[in-house]
């Protein structure tokens, strides 16, 4: 992993973090990159999956230290019980992605985010969003 991705992801997980903070309403959890550290039988609160996906990546020059485009998405997933009702979750995700899009995060160029249709899974209501970003860095 080079040192941008790298910076990236500390960013990325800080800028979370700060979010998730200063939100109020009730108490969340944030589980980062599939790492399962909750137990879904016995949580109520809900929950924020952070996952980092890198979709693709090009050269950008022929510079003897070629510049390499890495693109991708930072997704957050707020998962409630189903039945808690999806506003809930809707004014979760609005507060969590302000921080995140339309700026730069560490070495990321951060885009708008998009709103992923939500799904119900395992007795969980599961709505996402998908941030797009791009960073450059020396091959």
């Amino acid at each position: 992993m080079t040192q941008e991705l790298d910076n990236f992801r500390s960013a990325a997980y800080t800028a979370v973090e700060a979010a998730k903070s200063t939100f109020t309403d009730f108490t969340v959890l944030v589980e980062y990159e599939n790492r399962r550290i909750i137990n879904y039988d016995t949580v109520k609160d809900p929950i924020i999956d952070v996952e980092i996906k890198f979709m693709d990546s090009s050269q950008r020059d022929l510079h003897i230290t070629r510049t390499q485009r890495v693109i991708g998405f930072l997704i957050l997933t707020v998962k409630i019980k189903e039945g808690a009702g999806t506003s809930t979750a809707l004014r979760l995700l609005e507060h969590m992605y302000r921080p995140l899009h339309n700026r730069k995060l560490g070495t990321a160029n951060m885009e708008v985010a998009k709103l992923v249709p939500g799904k119900t899974v395992k007795g969980w209501w599961c709505q996402s969003i998908m941030v797009p970003f791009w960073l450059d860095m020396t091959a």
